[in-house]
């Protein structure tokens, strides 16, 4: 599912979820900052989904 940049990201899961809540009731750095990151690595969890679908589609594509 698209963000407000356009990029794809997986669903939210629980881990991150309550990573997110953890680190809201602590002062490490800003609530920014770990929305930032948590958006980031969604993102790159979606790519690396679809590279994978991806790799694995040709490769069964090449066998056929």
């Amino acid at each position: 599912m698209p963000d407000e940049t356009g990029r794809d990201l997986i669903p939210l899961t629980a881990a991150e979820a309550r990573r997110l809540f953890n680190l809201s009731t602590r002062i490490t750095r800003s609530q920014e900052h770990h929305q930032r990151w948590s958006d980031w690595r969604r993102a790159h969890q979606a790519r690396t989904r679809r590279c994978h679908y991806h790799r694995r589609l040709s490769n069964h594509k090449l066998l056929l």
